[in-house]
C-alpha cells in the first residue's frame, strides 16, 4: 500500500516523474493491474463521493482533439453521408501539443473552426476496378503534422466498389466529454465498493493518453 500523492500510484508507469501539485489527499491505493487500455486498483479511506466526482472528472473534463466538423462533396458509396461523418468522428486523433489551441466552445469562430481551435483535413478515395476496397483511418490526410490519427491502428470506415467515390474534408478540433463522447480519454470508469471505506476502481481508455496521464489531468482537475 502506497500514499497517493507524489506520485500517485505505486511504482508503475503511473503518472509521469513530475510531482502533482495537489494537497495531499488522505486516502491511500493498492495497485492491481497496469495494462496499456485497462487500469485497475484499489483505494483505501476514501468516500463513494469522493470517486464518483473523479470518474466524472476522467470521463467529461479531459480535453482531447477529435474530427469535429466535416463537409461532404462527393460519395457515391452505399452508405449515408451521417453515417460516414459519425464513423469519422470516433477515429482517435493523437495530438501532443494540445495546449497549442483553444477549445471549441470557447473560441471566438463560434465553433466554424480557424487556426486557433483546428486543423484541417481531407479524405478523397477511389473503389478499385477488380475488388472492393477498405477505407480506413489511414486514408484521412491531416495538414498539420502537430497531430495525427492514433499509429498502429487502420480503423476501417467503408468499402467502396468499382466507380465509387468519396470526397470530403473538415475540421479536427479540441473538446471534452462534456460537448461530446468522442473527446473522451476513457470508454469505461467503475468503482465497487469491496469493504467498509475501500473501493475497486477501474477504467478502460481509448489508447490517446496513458493510464498515468489520465489519472494525472483528472487529479489536476479533481483539486483544483
Amino acid at each position: 500500500m502506497t500514499d497517493i500523492c507524489t506520485p500517485f500510484l505505486v511504482e508503475t508507469s503511473i503518472p509521469s516523474k513530475d510531482s502533482l501539485k495537489v494537497e495531499q489527499p488522505p486516502f491511500s491505493v493498492e495497485m492491481e493491474i497496469d495494462q496499456p487500455e485497462l487500469c485497475q486498483f484499489l483505494v483505501h479511506n476514501v468516500s463513494a463521493g469522493d470517486l464518483s466526482r473523479l470518474r466524472t472528472v476522467m470521463m467529461s473534463q479531459i480535453d482531447l482533439m477529435a474530427i469535429d466538423i466535416v463537409e461532404v462533396y462527393m460519395n457515391s458509396s452505399a452508405l449515408p453521408d451521417e453515417t460516414i461523418v459519425h464513423r469519422l468522428g470516433l477515429v482517435p486523433i493523437l495530438c501532443e501539443t494540445i495546449e497549442d489551441f483553444v477549445g471549441v466552445n470557447e473560441c471566438e469562430c463560434d465553433e466554424k473552426g480557424c487556426n486557433e481551435c483546428s486543423i484541417p483535413f481531407t479524405m478523397e478515395v477511389y473503389g478499385n476496378p477488380l475488388t472492393k476496397t477498405a477505407i480506413t483511418s489511414d486514408d484521412i490526410v491531416l495538414v498539420d503534422v502537430r497531430c495525427m490519427v492514433l499509429p498502429g491502428n487502420r480503423f476501417p470506415l467503408l468499402y467502396l466498389r468499382e466507380g465509387e467515390h468519396v470526397r470530403l474534408d473538415g475540421k479536427i478540433m479540441k473538446g471534452n466529454g462534456r460537448l461530446h463522447s468522442k473527446w473522451s480519454p476513457v470508454s469505461c470508469v467503475v468503482f465497487k465498493k469491496v469493504e467498509n471505506d475501500t473501493f475497486r476502481f477501474s477504467f478502460e481508455s481509448t489508447g490517446l493518453l496513458s493510464n498515468g496521464d489520465i489519472l494525472e489531468q483528472a487529479l489536476k482537475v479533481f483539486y483544483a
